[in-house]
């Protein structure tokens, strides 16, 4: 396995040539450079530099700095060594291969090195805490010590210098080894990424998914980098706890083995098992987060079907139930942390008390205050390698984990090379396949088998069946799979057309020429071949008009001609078409296919996919492929000799109606119109929202109507049941990796939302920061009791400074049991407060955690679905688990930081300012120093934090665009470009992040050189007014070592408190944009009106009648839905059909309350929606969508949720949809898990559980929203056999993408820009030559429509007159009476037409259908024109006899009778006559 994965004969192409790319951002603008490189040792080990640096950030915009990285920190530089280095490691065959072993071989030495930065730092930090504040102290007691000799002056400000030197020492190796650590991680972190996108370009296949490789980049590398710089704190640590234990010895003897006991056998395993359990909680935690987040984007994603069923108690109690345990694993978690902390707080009290409890009973004499406080500065001291132990170790579990991955990814087999690139003209066959079989990674069974080919030049060979099979056959020649056995060999250069286009951002020439030298000539003419003139004029920059987001500013077909555009331009020997045709209208995929295939690539060999009947007789081979085998190859004539049945092969009926190239007022060709052309691309949505705007109208000359507004308006609302729409830079990158179902927590953490904040001088950017804190304390148990919590973290603190003052009022007097009783109860006081402080923090802040997470999902469950469709779902998944995440886990950290270092480095100030003479008249100018240092860096490090942030944007979606369209990147032969503009991205990104590195890095450092000076200066006072009485008390040896042993604490801390504050800054955006969300989002109507409630069986008819309804998706904007009126009957089959923007969407939506009428109203059996509960409405009726969605779970819960119905039920309805046969076979039948989406069913499958779920909810309403996708022809009619006789007895409303499936209904809508203009039978409708139905079915080019259109039509015997039959026409004029009276008494025969079943009832409830005719005689007028709704039928048994009155009459003669009394009433009160 390992040989294989590694091909040998690969070069470091990937690495060597850097092909010249465009950079993604514009350096011409550049004006200012900034190296990150050595400046020089003086200043980088002070950062001078970056006072420049901070300077020009904020004098400039942070893009027109140029930033320089060093050489050795580019991925060029690192992914070459890395490279070599694991190719090394590679061909070590004794071992298993090592990711850690190959970067240890490139970075080892300079890592290890780093260890002399610590080294020197423990050497100065306890210099200055153990020996100078001891010979401080000793120096003020012999001052006092009028029997020692005094030391001279000049000692004691030796003493308070050197510990100014050593303090800025110990600072400057501190930050020396943090920003080299850095580099290094950063150099470690730029490798992996470059190997691992190296490695992705050559996978056989992505069987991992695009959610693990973007975990590996995102997560896994920046644990490499952690590690780099925490790893070096794991052994500092332990030494210096060894350190202090041996100085406690040497000072107190064997006074010191408690201090030894605490600190060996109970504070380092503690330190080092706690963070253990935490990180492996972190890890079960990071599941349930991810777990959460994919639960959460698949609602969102399927938000509107979830709404239309009213599910949506089922997916709250399962995302409760998921946060539940998800804020399980967080408290679990915070707990090991504040245990740790509340250790590490408590320790050198703890000790201190334990070494004098021992010293008195062993030396019965009283510890002098040299010893007491050198004693309690060790222990103080003892602190920061204790803090830091934890995250060291913390990080070390993390690169473990990263490791293993990083180790299981870089052995997967890498795709298999078959393409002789150079010898494409002087073999006969372009590809030539003997005996191949192929499989899939991972698999056990061949994918294909026993597939042989041969392809000559020129030779156009179709490939029809099994679609999966097909697009198998491309992967195979692609080398995107394995050979298994035979021999596969490709003699010329490939081309590929991909079923679903893949466009790159970049301008549309770009995508074009992909990187070949431009050819004007080759270029002109490929253009017009491929139809994209107008499409290029329309734009305001034509062919460099910039394409983002995949193309998300152009239409799917111009994608698609773009993708063509690029084959043909490309020159390839050997063309692969993967059914790229289907997209487009029949008459334009014809013309493409003749310019294209039959003209400019006659000379090519060509493999088409397709599932399109039109293109077989133009190809010279067709090969039909089943269950993996290919079972036919000839001729379009051979194999029809052969008797074989292309019908059940190809799909003839691909034709959806909402075509936009379908136009109901003209029959003139697309290429003949301009304002066919624009009509076109009404709907496209735009580079900045993925909408059409009217401002976009204007650029492209179209004159602004209502009709275009209207178009726009549909275009943008109509049912994209699979989500969202795509309007961000982001979206596109989330949505596209949840439909694969590989969304992880961290996929969506390092994909930004791209929100520009304002400037923090802006007045409403500090009111957000305000409100976001203050919603973050009142969040949960309210402001009174979070202000508790924090005086308790006071109280606490107190407790600690009260006893070291303590300690020293005792120390200056005779030792007595009654101080030591004190100082016991002072010390269990500070173990038990710190206790209940931490685990009470951990209540509330899971409590004000728990709150965010319930006000924003709650605020977006009973959210309008207005608000998802112009909402990016990258930006409320980002709620969710950026924003989340950081409110649950970072947030908490920074809090708790922040409530122990503030009271500990105020107190720490006040107790000094206590002890210390005259301190107090400078402490101003140190605070003051400290303000301004982070006032000055303040902006600079918020622009380079924006910079970062934005940097990681294009890198990610670069490498997910990189992922989608690897077959085409392949066989393009252009990896190396990819892989140098990834390097560029990546190099970006690091700039920024290194930047922001050190200018935080100068904060902390100079932030400590303050400290140092402060300390410094506490000495001196202590040295120069040693007399003075004027302080609170007199200096002493104790009060000398109680200031000294505390003020030392500020050297770390103060800057810790410092990022603390500007932590929780930062992440109070996250909670002002979940309190956006909770507060600003939209409320739908309630989901049930108690006052309101529909009878239990409502509705037990399913009639429903629409009344002048106006439906508007926005106030004031333009009316989707224009007074529309009109009556489904009960038990009535009605098809919806209309070309796109017309309203058949919107209709279904305002029947399910998911858009609002405006104005009408809408009633089901009597009784008016708008007045009910949305969860009595929706639950009533049954949805079909177009698209099958399987939700994560088991059988059982898709089809049953809420768990009512019995095991029987459940299996009745699969049998009615034929496949109980197939659950039954599984193991776990209902139990069966539903995997990735669904798909471990096919799409057939998939639709048919769309057909129980209906079943199963028994309701009397069932609306089927067609599919779009292609389906053979058998499955085709399954599912619509299974349809029409599992609904016989329902009302079903049918929204058509097939022409020929809705001409069985009782009667046919036809909706035209949001009115009603046609709604009668099928054979009422054909029968009127210049109806918009008949229309419709002569411009969609479905065979099927048409034939089943000449079967109606002759079922039906007209008479021998030119009467086309009886016709119901509306004119006000009673004078027509008359003459159609005479017209009927004239007719010679009666009409031979016998009623159909369906309509045995009309004329019974003709009068409750009043408005519908109503209504359709107001659109009739309107257009001037006749409309069909009713044929009068006649029983074929009456005769003139039956009419004597004189007769006695049958019962059946009877109820004719009063059908017919009721229908003349019916017709002569409304004006309605008979022609």
């Amino acid at each position: 396995m390992v040989e294989n994965a590694e091909n040998e004969a690969s070069t470091d192409n990937l690495y060597d040539n850097d092909e010249s790319v465009s950079p993604t951002s514009n350096n011409n603008k550049k004006t200012e450079k900034i190296s990150l490189s050595p400046h020089g040792y003086l200043s980088d080990l002070f950062f001078l530099w970056v006072f420049r640096f901070i300077r020009l950030c904020k004098s400039f915009d942070v893009n027109n700095i140029q930033l320089l990285l060093g050489k050795t920190e580019t991925a060029k530089y690192m992914g070459k060594k890395l490279y070599k280095s694991w190719r090394y490691e590679i061909g070590s065959h004794s071992r298993q291969p090592s990711v850690l072993r190959s970067l240890f071989r490139v970075l080892g030495k300079n890592f290890a090195l780093l260890a002399i930065w610590k080294v020197f730092w423990i050497f100065f930090t306890w210099c200055g805490a153990y020996w100078l504040l001891k010979q401080s102290i000793l120096y003020i007691e012999n001052y006092h010590d009028p029997q020692k000799k005094n030391e001279p002056e000049y000692a004691g400000h030796l003493y308070a210098l050197g510990l100014l030197i050593s303090s800025v020492i110990s600072s400057i190796c501190f930050h020396q080894l943090y920003i080299h650590g850095t580099k290094i991680g950063i150099q470690a972190r730029a490798g992996l990424m470059v190997l691992i996108y190296r490695k992705s370009l050559k996978l056989s296949s992505l069987s991992n998914g695009i959610g693990n490789i973007v975990n590996l980049i995102s997560n896994d590398c920046n644990r490499v980098a952690e590690i780099c710089i925490n790893f070096h704190f794991l052994w500092s640590s332990v030494i210096e706890a060894l350190i202090i234990v041996i100085i406690a010895l040497i000072e107190i003897g064997y006074s010191a083995l408690p201090a030894l006991f605490i600190i060996i056998f109970v504070l380092l395993p503690l330190q080092i098992f706690l963070p253990k359990y935490a990180s492996t909680t972190s890890l079960k935690t990071t599941f349930a987060v991810t777990k959460r987040v994919q639960l959460m984007s698949e609602i969102l994603t399927v938000m509107r079907l979830i709404k239309m069923y009213a599910w949506e108690k089922f997916f709250v109690k399962k995302v409760n139930e998921a946060r539940e345990n998800e804020m399980n694993l967080i408290k679990k978690a915070l707990r090991y942390k504040t245990i740790s902390f509340m250790i590490v707080f408590t320790a050198p009290m703890l000790t201190t008390f334990l070494c004098l409890i021992t010293y008195q009973t062993l030396e019965k004499k009283q510890m002098k205050p040299a010893v007491t406080f050198t004693i309690l500065s060790l222990f103080n001291t003892l602190r920061y390698p204790m803090t830091m132990l934890p995250t060291a170790i913390r990080s070390i579990i993390g690169a473990q984990v990263a490791f293993k991955r990083l180790d299981e990814f870089f052995i997967l087999p890498e795709a298999e090379d078959y393409i002789n690139y150079d010898s494409g003209k002087n073999k006969e066959n372009v590809i030539e396949v003997v005996d191949g079989c192929f499989e899939w990674q991972g698999s056990e069974n061949p994918a294909i088998n026993n597939i042989n080919l041969n392809i000559k030049h020129g030779q156009h060979a179709v490939i029809i069946g099994d679609f999966a099979s097909c697009s198998t056959l491309i992967a195979a020649i692609t080398g995107q799979i394995r050979l298994v056995s035979g021999n596969i060999d490709i003699n010329g250069s490939i081309g590929y057309i991909p079923q679903e286009p893949w466009i790159i951002n970049g301008t549309i020439q770009d995508n074009i020429i992909f990187g070949q030298s431009f050819n004007e000539e080759r270029y002109n003419k490929i253009i017009d071949l491929c139809l994209l003139s107008r499409d290029i004029s329309i734009f305001p920059q034509g062919d460099k008009t910039e394409l983002t987001d995949r193309g998300a500013n152009l239409s799917p077909s111009q994608r698609q001609k773009i993708s063509i555009a690029r084959c043909l331009y490309n020159e390839a020997d050997l063309i692969l078409i993967e059914d790229s045709f289907c997209v487009f209208e029949p008459q334009v995929a014809k013309l493409l296919f003749k310019n294209c295939v039959k003209e400019f690539l006659k000379d090519k060999a060509i493999l088409f996919v397709t599932q399109q009947s039109q293109f077989l007789p133009e190809c010279d081979t067709i090969i039909i492929i089943e269950d993996g085998e290919i079972v036919e190859q000839g001729s379009f004539e051979e194999l029809k000799e052969r008797q074989v049945s292309f019908s059940q092969l190809v799909n003839d009926e691909q034709i959806a109606l909402d075509d936009e190239l379908l136009d109901f007022n003209s029959n003139e060709e697309v290429t003949d119109s301009r304002a066919r052309s624009v009509q076109e691309y009404l709907g496209l949505p735009s580079a900045n929202n993925g909408d059409m705007t009217i401002h976009q109208l204007n650029n492209l000359q179209v004159e602004v109507t209502e009709a275009t507004i209207s178009k726009i308006i549909e275009k943008n609302q109509r049912s994209v049941l699979s989500g969202a729409r795509v309007l961000s830079n982001n979206q596109e990158t989330v949505h596209r990796t949840i439909e694969q179902n590989q969304l992880t927590m961290h996929s969506i953490l390092d994909i930004d939302a791209n929100i520009n904040r304002q400037n923090e001088t802006d007045i409403t950017y500090k009111s957000m920061y305000k409100k976001a804190y203050i919603s973050y304390i009142k969040s949960a148990i309210g402001i009174p009791l979070t202000i508790l919590l924090l005086i308790f973290f006071i109280v606490v603190h107190s407790l600690r400074f009260i006893s070291d003052y303590w300690l020293k009022y005792f120390i200056d007097k005779d030792m007595d049991n009654i101080y030591l009783l004190i100082y016991a109860g002072l010390t269990l006081g500070l173990v038990v407060g710190a206790m209940i402080r931490g685990f009470l923090f951990c209540s509330v802040i899971a409590k004000k955690s728990q709150s965010f997470h319930n006000g924003i999902f709650n605020s977006i469950m009973r959210a309008p679905m207005y608000f998802f469709d112009t909402t990016p779902l990258g930006l409320i998944l980002a709620a969710f688990a950026k924003h989340l995440y950081l409110i649950d886990d970072y947030l908490p950290d920074t809090i708790f930081q922040f409530l122990h270092y503030f009271p500990f480095i105020v107190g720490t100030v006040i107790m000094v300012l206590i002890v210390v003479p005259y301190l107090w008249t400078v402490i101003i100018v140190f605070i003051f120093a400290v303000v301004v240092i982070r006032t000055y860096s303040r902006l600079s490090e918020h622009r380079l934090e924006q910079l970062e942030s934005n940097s990681k944007a294009p890198l990610f979606l670069h490498l997910s665009t990189t992922l989608e369209g690897l077959f085409s990147i392949r066989v393009y032969r252009t990896q190396d470009r990819f892989t140098h503009l990834y390097k560029t991205l990546v190099d970006e990104n690091h700039k920024a992040l290194f930047s922001l590195m050190f200018v935080k890095t100068w904060v902390s450092f100079y932030i400590d050189i303050v400290a140092s000076i402060f300390i410094y200066v506490a000495a001196l006072f202590l040295i120069l007014f040693k007399d003075s009485n004027f302080s609170l008390t007199e200096v002493t040896p104790s009060s000398t070592g109680l200031a000294l042993s505390n003020v030392l604490q500020l050297l770390v801390f103060l800057q810790w408190l410092i990022r603390a504050i500007s932590d929780i800054h930062g992440a109070m955006y996250s909670c002002s944009t979940l309190r956006m969300y909770t507060d600003h989002v939209p409320c739908e109507a309630p989901a049930i009106v108690n006052s309101n409630r529909p009878p239990e069986d409502w509705p037990s008819n399913g009639k429903i009648d629409f009344r002048n309804v106006v439906v508007r998706y926005y106030q004031y904007s333009i009316a989707v839905l224009k007074n529309i009126t009109f009556s489904i009957r009960a038990h009535e089959t009605v098809g919806v059909v209309g070309k796109s923007e017309s309203g058949k969407t919107t209709l279904m939506m305002s029947l399910l309350r998911m858009v609002e009428a405006s104005e009408g109203s809408i009633y089901i059996d009597g009784l008016n929606i708008r007045d009910m509960g949305l969860h009595d409405i929706r639950s009533r009726i049954a949805i079909i969508p177009q698209e099958p969605v399987l939700f994560a779970g088991t059988i059982r819960s898709n089809l049953d949720p809420f768990e009512r119905l019995s095991d029987n039920e459940i299996w009745q309805a699969l049998s009615d949809v034929h496949i109980a046969e197939s659950i039954e076979e599984m193991p776990l039948k209902l139990e069966t898990q539903i995997i990735e989406n669904g798909r471990n069913f096919t799409l057939s499958q998939r639709l048919l559980f769309m057909i129980a779920r209906a079943i199963l909810l028994n309701t009397k309403i069932v609306v089927l929203d067609e599919p779009l996708a292609a389906l053979d022809y058998e499955t085709g009619e399954l599912i619509q056999n299974t349809i029409w006789k599992c609904f016989e007895n329902k009302t079903l409303i049918i929204i058509a993408s097939q022409l020929s499936h809705i001409m069985k209904a009782d009667r046919i809508m036809v909706l035209e820009g949001g009115r009603v203009t046609e709604f009668d039978t099928p054979y009422g409708l054909l029968s009127n030559p210049n109806g918009s139905f008949t229309r419709i079915i002569e411009q969609s080019g479905d065979l099927e429509a048409q034939k089943i259109k000449k079967d109606i039509l002759s079922k039906f015997m007209p008479p021998k007159s030119n009467e086309s039959g009886l016709h119901v026409m509306f004119k006000e004029d009673p004078n027509h009476v008359s003459k159609h009276a005479n017209k009927l008494s004239q007719s010679s025969k009666p009409q031979s037409t016998p009623m159909p079943k369906s309509l045995e009832n009309v004329f019974y409830n003709i009068r409750n259908n009043s408005e519908t005719i109503k209504n359709t005689s107001s659109s009739s007028q309107n257009t001037g024109g006749y409309t069909n709704l009713l044929s009068l039928y006649i029983n074929p048994n009456e005769t003139k006899e039956t009419k004597e009155e004189n007769k006695p009459k049958t019962q059946e003669e009877i109820e004719r009778d009063i059908t017919n009394r009721r229908s003349d009433d019916f017709l002569r009160d409304n004006n309605i006559f008979i022609e």
